[in-house]
This record gives structure tokens, sequence and C-alpha cells, in this order.
């Protein structure tokens, strides 16, 4: 592995010691906790986020979570039983709100079958479309004792004062990971990776010549996934697991991370308006060009925290990136 630039070993020591800080007063050290929200499925950013939350609990002396789960998996009892006492940990990424609503139903039914636990929510986006569901959640979190609501960006921070709640700034929990080593490249040239789902702000545009243009949200299959799926419909088996499951979690989200850096380390640059995307290109020390999504999350992380460290520049249009990137990779 080439040695990070001291620019980026400089950056990273500080988001990690902002990290620490922020979760210090909030984690006891050594404490049991849960962690709420492993996402199953290709996109490589919410794996490298969950990476980024297991880092930094062992930064405070967390070796493994009490407890663990998915979307589908959560079971108020068995979090009861494996961590009687203890913070809640929702993972981060993503949005509170309601673009991806089925995590935010999660999130509040957890705060209504906890009321008296201390429960975290780990660095997120702030965006709710609906005047109805942005109602809601304020009921829901006000209802609550003991709610803290982590903020990773500016613009967010703004919007969490509307709720009662404390909150905090606190960089996106993938800057709590090292530096990546950077796969070999594949072709001469520029991997632009795009998203094509609810956040996508991109039509489809054609590329230049020497632009190949792909996401990341296919995988091969694995033993760990069909093992995960497996235990998935087996609550008995879960909960005789315990914290072990969360060994699985960790080695499927490793393989994703690893996957995600071949894929952006394809050409000799990239062009991306996926927010993790940028961040791993950061910590590969990827060249590359950023666009925003379709509510401004990748532009207010962008701002707050990684505006002008390592090869990178933002661009407003995809025919902006493509000029861009060729500067930058000459």
């Amino acid at each position: 592995m080439t040695p990070p630039a001291p620019e980026l070993t400089r950056f990273l020591e500080s988001m990690h010691a902002r990290i620490d800080a922020v979760l210090a007063p909030l984690i006891p050290a050594g404490s049991p906790v849960a962690l709420l929200d492993f996402q199953d499925h290709g996109n490589v950013g919410d794996s490298a986020i969950w990476l980024g939350e297991l880092a930094a609990l062992r930064a405070r002396g967390i070796q493994r979570p009490g407890y663990v789960c998915t979307l589908d998996t959560y079971d108020p009892l068995a979090l009861r039983r494996a961590v009687p006492e203890g913070v809640i940990l929702l993972s981060g990424g993503g949005n509170f709100g309601d673009v991806w609503p089925r995590h935010q139903e999660l999130r509040e039914k957890v705060l209504h079958d906890f009321p008296d636990r201390r429960i975290i929510q780990l660095p997120q986006s702030i965006a709710f479309r609906s005047t109805q569901a942005l109602d809601a959640a304020r009921r829901i979190v006000a209802g609550h004792r003991d709610f803290t609501l982590l903020i990773r960006s500016e613009r967010s921070l703004h919007l969490a004062r509307e709720f009662n709640a404390p909150s905090g700034l606190c960089p996106d929990m993938a800057l709590r990971l090292p530096p990546l080593p950077r796969a070999a490249p594949v072709h001469d040239g520029i991997v632009w990776l795009r998203r094509d789902d609810p956040e996508s702000s991109m039509s489809a545009d054609s590329a230049p010549e020497g632009i190949e243009q792909l996401d990341w949200l296919g995988e091969p299959p694995s033993l760990d996934r069909r093992v995960v799926r497996w235990l998935n419909e087996r609550p008995r088996a879960l909960d005789l697991l315990g914290k072990r499951v969360g060994y699985f979690y960790e080695r499927i989200a490793s393989a994703r991370l690893r996957r995600g850096v071949e894929v952006l380390s394809r050409g000799r640059g990239a062009i991306t308006d996926r927010l993790h995307a940028h961040i791993l290109c950061l910590l590969a020390g990827i060249p590359h060009c950023v666009l925003d999504n379709n509510y401004g999350k990748v532009r207010a992380v962008y701002d707050t925290w990684t505006r002008g460290i390592g090869p990178v520049a933002w661009c407003d249009s995809p025919a902006e990136a493509f000029t861009r990137i060729r500067e930058l990779t000459a």
C-alpha cells in the first residue's frame, strides 16, 4: 500500500478526534450497547458507515455491540434480553426523514419501545418531503426522555433545531475509517459511479468516450450472506447467537467496502453523486469529481467537512465533471 498523503493523514486524525470527542460523553467507556439497522444490501456506503461505527465503539473500549439487527430482524424483547441496560444506537447514514420511510419507521418504533433508555441517532442528514411525516417525527422525538440526534452537516444541524431533543454536529461515521489501499486500475479511462434511486438528480446523459458508467449496488453471492439470510428467517437462532451475529455483519460490510474501492479504482479517476463514493475516494487517494444528490446531502457534507481535501473537485453538472476530471488526472 502506498503511504497516505500527509494531508489525508492529518485530516483523518482530526475527523477521528472529532467523532471520539462527540461520542465520549454520550457512550460510557466499555458499556453495553445495541447497534440497530445494519443495512444488508449492496450499497457500499452503508457498509462503510457500519464499519466506521464499529471503529468508533472500539475506541470507546466496546469490542462488539451486545445486540445488532437489520430493518427486518429488530426484536425489542431480544434487545432487552441481550442489553438490559445501556445505550441504544441507531446506525447513521441515509437521512433522518421520509426519503427512505421504512428506516424512519424503525427509528420511531425504537423510540416508542424504549422510552426510558438513552437512544442516540448516529450522524445523519435530515430531509422530510412530507409535512405530516415531519410533524409525526417531532411528536415522537419530543415524547422521549433521552434522545440525542447527531447531524453530519451544518445545513441539517439547522433543521435539527426543529426537534425537541439535544443535537450535535458530528462527521459521517465512514470518516472514522483509516486510509484505504487503492486497487489496481483495469483501464485508462474514468469511472462514473452514478446513483439510480430516489436520491438521484441526474438524467441519463451520454458520456464521452473513455468514461465507464456503473453503480456499486450489485454484489456477488457469498457464504456470509447466505448464513445471514438463513438466520434472518429463524428468530430463535438469531437470539441464541446474540452478539456473534455482528461478526457476520462485519464480514459482509468489509467485503462490500473492498468491492467499493475496487469499483472506484477501475480507472485513473472517478465521477460520482454518491456521498460515500466521495469519501472512499478520499480514503484511497483517488482523484475524483463530486456531484450532488437531489436534496443537497452530498454538497452539505462536502461543505462541512471535506472541501479542499485531496485531489477532488466539486462540479455542478456532468458536463463540468467530464472536463475537470481530465484536469485532475492529467
